[in-house]
């Protein structure tokens, strides 16, 4: 289609014969210069032609030819039709008439053989069919046609499958010479059905350097974050670990590359959706494990070359279940979103549960090797990316922590848990903006606009605000009429056609007539134009008075233009209006085939219904007249629709349309068509999709949390109320920033799901983990010990890349893929490092633990919690003691007998201590490091040692081993006081619970 609109004239009144010669002023674009020039542009386009395998393609090879093979003129669709495409016609003048008053004439009259008032040539276009006026003039006010602001010039092209490559390449060929054109006098905008698809596919090409660069600054900051660096640049490159971080992002695109290959040997499509989102679902969860396993590798270090294997098996035996949750969760949530009747949802969900699953087996086997591997070569020396150089002399081991980590442990969870009221107030809130977000869900726009696939400086963009602007008529609606009965077998008794037809003598409730009706109200029903109605106007055909059908002596058919014949009426009018029943089938096929002509019949039924029927034949199917029809349609036309609204609100008033038209009539069922149904049944029921994926997704995070938590039902149930937070303000979201709600954002949300799982999982894990003693110290030492693999890992890792994503030339990935993936990483993270926290210090379920091990690194005090006051400034336990010494022990036996002796102790005195009077004993071994709580079951109510404070004074029945070998604090530890004991200069001391 090309929309042609004025450029710089001005409109202009004339004075029209019609009108008794009053002033009617046309619009600008109806100057004769612009129909010149539009006459001229459309000369132009009929004879493009292309080439496909050696062969001129021209446009009568693929255009739409309604009275083919009588007629071999395209339909163009233009009100250049009126005067048969021909300057000549548009130049006739008559005395005080010009193409004007034809004008005029045609947009009222356009099925007129002749104008014979003013111009003596007919409205009928050269293809022997009608230019309706709402298609062929934009932009007009009501009945004032001649006020349009456009005119529209649309060319019909056959692309069924048998001649759509010919099809295309006109179509290319036409795209490419209206890109190139350009006319003073003219403005035009304009479009071909594969458009769409070119654009989209040349600005996805584009925007893949766009998504290169995004994974390359991942990379990037992958490899110099996971290393520590030092002063010295010999040491920073023996620390470096940029190998590390290309084979994790190398293992990454393996899993992906796994995934595409084996669901395409099995014949499952690879969608566009699927290609940019499952590296970027792959990436978060490969990058977080691999953040988590080089990070507790770096605070628990091998000793030797010779240790590494071993130390790796350690601390991926700590590691590795909770790898093994994340995994499991997705893997099977993302499984059951493929029971999703939407092919997107399924395919992504299956290409992303597959890639998953293979990325943690990848990660447990190639990557550990890998890891194994580097470690001895930092161990060794040896520089990053160069093993075969080194220096051996160079520092290759730091104690430093890292700024995230820094950042976390001294100032975030000081600050998060410093008052009971503050972690009150962070979980309502948290709550409150979930509760919200729910309460959005419902005002979530549903579709997909056809603009926003473009990207902004598309030329499409100036066709759609044209469209949008100047079509006062909307896409054509066909309802068909499909039999599952004997109804047209039965069809040629008039009570049969009563329930469909809507002429005079029709039922007033038949189904035509009740369309006829909707159209009246086409603000609610959409439905603009009564229906063509292939049965009424047969019957208008069969009227002798129209000398239309008639035949020959023989019996056969007699076209009207044939005069020198002698032929005979087909129906008698004492027939009636209708024919007999058992004429009814004799003479339709002829109708259907019969060529209008401006001069004898214009009723003719090619041009507008030639396969608008299919007829049934007996079993000895010839030549011979059907015994019934099979289908039918009926057509209408749509309102202009410009939004996705407009369009899924329009086909579910067909729906409704045709469901009541379908009750009209007797064992028929009636349903609509048009070409943008395909696209938008999707949206019917896309609300109950998400929902009930979204609810599989968390049920299955759910149950897999459950069973591989030991059956641990606290746990489990706080990974999933997180996880159904986080998907729920993905809603809140969606609605304050504008992203509607399709297939490519339900992808998103489904894959938020497994981003949540891997935001929250390591979390809980670690705080089930956790050797420190009650709720708060407990989610004080999960955040401090994970958190910061939590924000380097997921957080800062992808923020890297998406930002690079808001610079993409199409808006779907600056919609759909920016703003949707920000929200996820920013959601996940406050979620993970601030909500998760409090709300397990709060309601986080804790197990007592008998004769385990526990390390120290340091101790704080700090004010009981059980106010909203913040903590005081404390006291360091180790600076306290006086004389020096490392490590306090204090043992309480009511019967006064031996404690215990723990294995981990290197050099260890018994001790011995009463309820009253215990004793301090300084001769144990300063290097001991670990503690050993027993008699759990008599612990009293606790006082949290967190970063200020000091003790208070309570009795306790339990014993303990504290390190004070490290003045970092790592976490926090629950202590109970016995007394206030003075040895010179000591502090207050306690045993933990």
């Amino acid at each position: 289609m090309v929309v042609i609109k004025a450029n710089g004239q001005e409109p202009e009144e004339y004075e029209v014969a019609a009108q008794r010669f009053e002033k009617v002023k046309f619009g600008a674009v109806l100057t004769k210069e612009v129909l010149t020039e539009a006459m001229a542009l459309q000369n132009i386009l009929v004879n493009i032609t292309a080439e496909v395998n050696g062969q001129t393609v021209t446009l009568e090879d693929v255009c739409y030819k309604p009275l083919a093979p009588d007629n071999n003129n395209c339909a163009i669709m233009s009100p250049l039709q009126w005067f048969q495409n021909t300057q000549e016609n548009l130049d006739i003048e008559r005395v005080n008439k010009n193409y004007r008053d034809h004008m005029y004439y045609c947009a009222r009259n356009y099925l007129s053989p002749i104008d014979a008032a003013n111009t003596g040539i007919p409205c009928l276009g050269v293809f022997g069919g009608p230019a309706i006026t709402n298609l062929v003039y934009g932009g007009y006010d009501g009945e004032n046609f001649e006020s349009a602001q456009s005119i529209l010039v649309t060319i019909p092209l056959n692309n069924h499958l048998s001649n759509n490559t010919l099809a295309l390449a006109w179509e290319k060929e036409f795209l490419n010479y209206m890109k190139e054109y350009s006319n003073d006098k003219i403005k035009v905008s304009f479009s071909a059905e594969r458009a769409i698809e070119d654009e989209i596919s040349e600005s996805s090409f584009q925007d893949l350097y766009t998504v290169a660069i995004s994974y390359v600054l991942m990379f990037l900051y992958v490899s110099l974050t996971l290393g520590k660096l030092q002063l010295a640049c010999s040491s920073n490159m023996i620390q470096a670990k940029s190998v590390v971080g290309l084979a994790g992002v190398v293992i990454v695109l393996c899993s992906v590359a796994c995934s595409l290959g084996i669901f395409s040997f099995l014949g499952w499509e690879a969608t566009l959706i699927v290609i940019e989102v499952v590296p970027f679902l792959v990436l978060a969860v490969g990058v977080d494990n691999i953040y988590i396993l080089v990070q507790a590798l770096q605070k628990d270090p091998p000793k030797s070359v010779s240790n590494v294997p071993q130390q790796i098996s350690i601390v991926f035996g700590r590691i590795g279940p909770s790898m093994l949750l994340s995994a499991c969760c997705e893997t099977v949530a993302f499984s059951l979103g493929a029971l999703s009747s939407m092919p997107a949802v399924k395919n992504f969900s299956l290409y992303a549960a597959l890639a998953v699953f293979i990325n943690f087996l990848l990660q447990c086997t190639a990557f550990l090797s890998i890891l194994t591997w580097d470690l001895t070569r930092q161990l060794s020396g040896r520089y990053d990316c160069f093993c075969c150089l080194g220096d051996k002399e160079a520092e290759n081991k730091s104690n430093r922590k890292g700024v995230v980590a820094v950042v976390i442990e001294k100032y975030w969870a000081p600050a998060l848990f410093s008052s009971k009221c503050l972690r009150g107030a962070v979980v309502a809130f948290f709550f409150f903006i979930a509760c919200a977000s729910i309460g959005m869900m419902n005002r979530i726009e549903i579709g997909l606009d056809q603009t926003v696939a473009l990207p902004h400086y598309s030329y499409l963009q100036d066709y759609y605000r044209d469209i949008f602007s100047q079509l006062r008529v909307g896409p054509p609606v066909y309802f068909v009429f499909h039999n599952k009965g004997d109804t047209w077998q039965r069809f040629p008794k008039r009570e049969a056609q009563d329930e469909i037809c809507m002429g005079r003598s029709c039922n007033s409730t038949s189904a035509l007539n009740y369309l006829k009706r909707q159209s009246q109200i086409s603000n609610y029903s959409t439905i603009a134009t009564a229906p063509n109605s292939w049965l009424d106007d047969y019957f208008s055909w069969l009227d002798p008075t129209f000398e239309c059908c008639r035949i020959y002596f023989n019996g056969t058919f007699c076209p009207s233009t044939d005069r020198t014949s002698t032929c005979y009426p087909c129906l008698k009018k004492s027939d009636g209006e209708r024919p007999p029943s058992h004429l009814f089938f004799q003479h339709l096929p002829s109708f259907l085939n019969d060529n209008p002509n401006a001069e004898y019949c214009s009723k003719g039924g090619h041009a507008l219904y030639a396969d608008a029927v299919e007829f049934a034949y007996g079993r000895m199917r010839s030549s011979e007249h059907p015994v019934a029809i099979q289908s039918a349609y009926f057509q209408s036309y749509h309102t202009p629709l410009h939004k996705s609204e407009d369009f899924i609100t329009a086909y579910k008033r067909a729906l409704d349309i045709a469901e009541e038209m379908s009750s009209q009539v007797t064992n028929m069922t009636v349903y609509p068509y048009s070409v943008f149904y395909l696209f938008y049944e999707q949206y019917l029921t896309i609300s109950d999709e998400t929902i009930v994926n979204l609810l599989l997704c968390i049920m299955s995070v759910f149950i897999m949390s459950f069973i591989l938590l030991g059956f641990n039902l606290g746990p489990a149930l706080i990974i999933t109320i997180t996880v159904a937070m986080i998907t729920a303000d993905m809603f809140g979201l969606m609605y304050l920033w504008g992203i509607t709600l399709n297939a490519v954002s339900l992808v998103n949300l489904v894959m938020s799901v497994g981003i949540s799982v891997e935001f929250t999982s390591h979390i809980v894990k670690s705080f089930t983990k956790s050797k420190a003693v009650g709720r708060m110290d407990k989610s004080y030492d999960a955040l401090v010990r994970t958190g910061p693999s939590v924000l380097s890992g997921i957080t800062l890792t992808k923020f890297v890349g998406i930002i690079v994503l808001a610079f993409a030339k199409s808006q779907i990935f600056e919609i759909f893929y920016f703003r949707m993936y920000l929200g996820i990483v920013i959601l996940g993270a406050l979620h993970s490092l601030v909500f998760l926290p409090t709300l397990l210090s709060f309601i986080g379920f804790t197990n007592n633990f008998t004769d385990h091990t526990t390390k120290y690194d340091a101790v704080q005090t700090s004010t009981p919690d059980n106010d909203c006051s913040p903590t005081d400034s404390g006291v360091n336990l180790k600076e306290a003691v006086s004389p020096p010494i490392n490590v306090a022990r204090f043992a309480h036996d009511p019967a006064d007998s031996p404690s215990f002796m723990s294995p981990n102790l290197q050099s260890y005195k018994l001790v011995k201590q009463t309820a009253n009077s215990p004793h301090l004993d300084s001769n144990i071994d300063a290097n001991a490091t670990r503690v050993s709580p027993n008699n759990s079951a008599n612990r009293s109510p606790s006082t949290s040692l967190r970063s200020g404070g000091s003790l208070k004074s309570t009795k306790s029945g339990a014993s303990v081993v504290v390190s004070m070998n490290d003045t970092t604090s790592r976490i926090p530890q629950s202590i109970k006081v016995y007394d206030e004991i003075d040895y010179s200069n000591t502090a207050k001391y306690g045993v933990p619970v």
